[in-house]
């Protein structure tokens, strides 16, 4: 007991009496120095220190600077702090030697041109770049960076890329260049204020176009993700692992980013899972799980982006597809065009707000369902597919059974220089009248079975023309049934619409 109330009070007499021996009078400029030094070594990056340090012994012996200036030659990097603080190792202390720990950044702001390289000039990490570190290298102290309210600003010259990073605080804790490097810490970019937190197991490796494990994860307001998996360096660097995200809009995820997708309102609270594999071009997850508001599918999703256009892709099956809750989204996509919310929808707004998501993005969407359910209306193995081009969207259910019969339709949606461009087309073949109108309209009003076709078509800018401009054409063939009155139990009939007939111009004419 005695000997470990001994130990404490020994390694603070040694501490003491470290301190006792150094030269104070020169301290400052020493630490100055040897911060200059330290920071070129590690990262071969300039530091100017406008004043000279002011050392503190309490809570820990640590030095104080202001108004330092971190750069590189070329100007990629810059840092300028107002404040900064920097701790020493007790143990260096022990040995009459000053060395830094950790350094502090208050109120920093970062300045950063993507286009430029940095940490390869020269220094610990330029070394380990070009493959000349050895395991002396590796061993070699690097300690933690904190950062205190700092402003990132990043730009690429090339490209015209910019963007801001607000309110970042947060430490990045590297021992040394073979130690595993952690990050955490929290930022707010293009509005939406997040906690992220990272690790690299063997970031020397990763410097050196090798591999290594790493996981990250994010989360805010407006979404999180999570990756557990390795990381490839090099010419063609990549990701694999497992992945998770979520989102509760993926309209206001997709602003965040600046992106677009056509008809991406139709769809609210979305969560994605999966194996991840991902490259500077292209973004896979097979075994995916995406839960999309009420619907739950499994598959392979792809997206890719070239020529400054998204490419989504991707094969989906699920159990039970709602259609209520997708065709819900695209009525509050309506509802919130108009202005004020009690006017009618503004289409030729939505309409230009299609021709741009439509000139940012494609979709080839592939989509097996057990059952399909809208409203009152059930189906069976139903294949439907989900495809855009600059030009429009097209849905199209190939077949699904129900009702003792199959049915198949089409719709596709185009925006022209005014409004939309809307064509659908559909039909039923053997199925039992009397169910599928029961289930439709509420009742029945044929019976016997039936097959039938229809095409629809119209334009417009508003509801009162896309109304005035409808027009289509439509057969039911009716066998040993009635439709609505007209016909007797024994006989076969078939009625024929047209433009007038469909729309209330006049009555439908009937076939024996």
């Amino acid at each position: 007991m005695r000997i470990r109330r001994i130990w404490p009070a020994l390694c603070v007499g040694l501490v003491l009496l470290a301190l006792a021996l150094m030269p104070w009078s020169q301290v400052g400029t020493r630490v100055t120095q040897h911060a200059v030094a330290q920071i070129h070594g590690v990262t071969g990056l300039e530091s100017e220190i406008a004043t000279p340090a002011t050392f503190s012994l309490l809570p820990r012996p640590n030095i104080a600077f202001e108004n330092v200036v971190i750069r590189d030659a070329e100007g990629a990097l810059r840092i300028e702090s107002p404040k900064a603080t920097a701790n020493l190792r007790l143990l260096s202390l022990f040995a009459g030697k000053i060395e830094l720990a950790s350094i502090t950044l208050r109120r920093p702001t970062i300045f950063i041109e993507t286009d430029g390289r940095p940490l390869h000039q020269s220094g610990l990490i330029a070394a380990a770049v070009a493959g000349q570190a050895d395991a002396n290298a590796d061993a070699a102290h690097i300690g933690s960076l904190s950062i205190e309210s700092g402003l990132a600003f990043a730009r690429s010259r090339t490209s015209g890329f910019e963007t801001l990073i607000e309110d970042i605080s947060g430490t990045l804790s590297w021992p040394s260049l073979g130690a595993p490097a952690n990050l955490a810490g929290l930022a707010t970019w293009r509005g939406m204020a997040g906690r992220i937190s990272a690790t690299l197991e063997r970031p020397a490796m990763l410097l050196r176009g090798d591999t290594s494990n790493a996981q990250l994860s994010f989360a805010s307001t407006s979404g999180s993700l999570s990756f557990d998996g390795h990381i490839v360096s090099g010419a063609n660097p990549q990701l694999s692992g497992k992945f998770t995200a979520s989102a509760p809009s993926l309209d206001r995820l997709l602003h965040v980013f600046h992106l677009e997708m056509p008809m991406s309102g139709a769809v609210q609270a979305i969560a994605l899972s999966g194996d991840l594999r991902a490259s500077t071009r292209e973004f896979s997850l097979t075994g995916a799980n995406l839960k999309a508001d009420a619907n739950n599918f499994e598959g392979n999703l792809a997206l890719s982006r070239s020529e400054g256009r998204l490419h989504l892709a991707g094969t989906l099956a699920t159990e039970l597809l709602s259609l209520d809750s997708i065709l819900s989204g695209l009525s509050d996509i309506t509802a919130k065009a108009g202005q004020p919310n009690e006017a009618p929808p503004d289409l030729d707004r939505l309409a230009a707000r299609l021709r741009r998501e439509l000139a940012h993005g494609e979709i080839d969407l592939r989509v097996s369902a057990a059952n399909v359910r809208w409203q009152r209306l059930n189906f069976t193995d139903a294949a439907l597919s989900v495809l855009s081009s600059g030009s429009g969207i097209e849905v199209s259910l190939a077949e699904a059974h129900g009702y003792n019969g199959m049915v198949k339709g089409k719709a596709r949606i185009g925006s022209g220089a005014h409004g939309f461009d809307i064509r659908a087309s559909g039909g039923f073949i053997k199925t039992d009248l009397a169910l599928l109108f029961g289930d439709l309209v509420g009742m029945p009003r044929v019976s016997g079975t039936g097959s039938g076709l229809f095409n629809l078509e119209t334009s417009g800018a508003s509801l009162g023309q896309l109304r005035e401009n409808l027009g289509g054409h439509g057969q039911i063939g009716v066998r040993s049934g009635e439709l609505d009155g007209i016909g007797d139990s024994a006989a076969d009939r078939s009625v024929i619409f047209h433009d007038q007939d469909l729309f209330g111009h006049g009555p439908p004419r009937l076939k024996a």
